[in-house]
């Protein structure tokens, strides 16, 4: 709009400044009839005059276009300036360092678990039998109860024997204590060897011995299979075969 009205105004200068310059050419014109010194004048005048009109409306022409030109440039400045201030905070927004994304750290996805592999079922170890507690037995006692068994089915100890031959005369006295108590048969024997415990106690051939009256008895068997009446029973200690603990049994016949 600035613009147009500047324009309108420089027309409208232009029109009048043409009509004032042409009143002034009629008027010399016209004078110059009466006088030719006058028209020289006139001429000169007149070839000076559009000169001056030309310079000034040249210079009202050049006036009015600088000025068209400054507002022109004032409001392309002022143009600019908005467009620059509209401009800068893009600038301002594109000057900004542009954040990178954050780079996502792929997932890692749990590995997949191997599943166990299934072992053979292990058959069930059958469990030790409990071992018994050792169940001990005395050898005095068995050996007491073998001579009896013994003495049952006719045999007689030596002790026995002795006495009733120094009653009888057989012997003096001091043959008896030389010969007590066994008469000469400590030398004449052989060993039963039994298990200390009765839990396992048993015969050489593997018949289970439970008791002392089992030990005795099988002892006492074997003695009276013997010739000879006299005998005696003996208990010698322990002796230990295999890890295993024996009382041994001295037969004496």
């Amino acid at each position: 709009m600035k613009k147009l009205l500047m324009f309108l105004l420089s027309v409208m200068i232009l029109s009048v400044t043409g009509c004032g310059s042409t009143k002034e050419v009629a008027t010399d014109t016209k004078s110059g009839y009466e006088n030719t010194e006058t028209e020289n004048d006139t001429e000169a005048v007149t070839t000076e005059t559009p000169k001056e009109e030309i310079t000034v409306e040249e210079e009202e022409t050049t006036t009015a276009y600088e000025k068209v030109t400054e507002e022109d440039a004032t409001d392309k400045k002022e143009v600019a300036e908005e467009s620059s201030e509209k401009e800068t905070p893009k600038q301002e927004e594109s000057s900004k360092p542009t954040e990178s994304p954050k780079e996502e750290k792929p997932k890692q996805e749990p590995a997949a678990t191997e599943k166990p592999k299934q072992e053979p079922e292990k058959t069930p170890e059958p469990e030790p039998e409990p071992v018994p507690e050792v169940k001990e037995y005395s050898p005095d006692s068995v050996v007491a109860k073998a001579i009896a068994k013994c003495q049952a089915g006719g045999m007689i100890t030596t002790q026995d024997n002795l006495a009733n031959a120094l009653a009888e005369g057989r012997i003096t006295q001091e043959e008896y204590n030389e010969y007590y108590p066994y008469d000469g048969l400590e030398n004449s024997y052989y060993s039963v060897f039994v298990e200390t415990d009765l839990n396992t106690a048993g015969t050489t051939s593997g018949q289970p011995l439970r008791s002392e009256d089992a030990i005795a008895t099988y002892i006492a068997d074997m003695l009276l299979l013997e010739n000879s009446p006299v005998f005696n029973i003996v208990y010698a200690g322990v002796h230990n075969t295999g890890g295993t603990d024996f009382y041994e049994f001295r037969c004496l016949r």
